[in-house]
């Protein structure tokens, strides 16, 4: 047996619609439905960066010790150092600040005691 052509008379399936059809053609997919929504969704915003979280807790463990004398100035001092380079870099990459900014302020409130502190163990007042 010969594989003979479809008769006429037996119907196609239609032909699927092109990119010009449904972008707005004379072909409508269903005119009783609206077309479809096409939602826009935000560019995700970079969080705080890992040197602002670092200059933060470092300013906030040399407040917390800055009765240790050295060691608490040393973790305030790299507090401040350690903020300023997230708040920097954060401007570059738009990244959030609040952290950082925390940081620094933890860091330069905790050099004054402790300052105080060392001026007063090594009797130079």
């Amino acid at each position: 047996m010969t594989a003979q052509p479809p008769p006429e008379h037996v119907a196609r399936p239609p032909s699927p619609a092109t990119a010009a059809d449904v972008r707005g053609g004379d072909y409508q997919l269903n005119p009783t439905y609206p077309p479809p929504q096409v939602y826009y969704y935000p560019a995700p915003t970079p969080g705080p960066s890992g040197i602002g979280i670092a200059g933060f807790v470092s300013g906030l463990v040399g407040l917390i010790l800055f009765w240790l004398g050295p060691v608490g100035l040393c973790l305030a001092v790299l507090g401040v150092v350690l903020s300023a380079v997230a708040i920097s870099q954060a401007r570059t990459t738009r990244a959030n600040t609040g952290l950082a900014i925390a940081g620094l302020v933890l860091g330069i409130v905790a050099v004054i005691p402790c300052l105080i502190f060392v001026l007063d163990q090594t009797n130079l007042r």
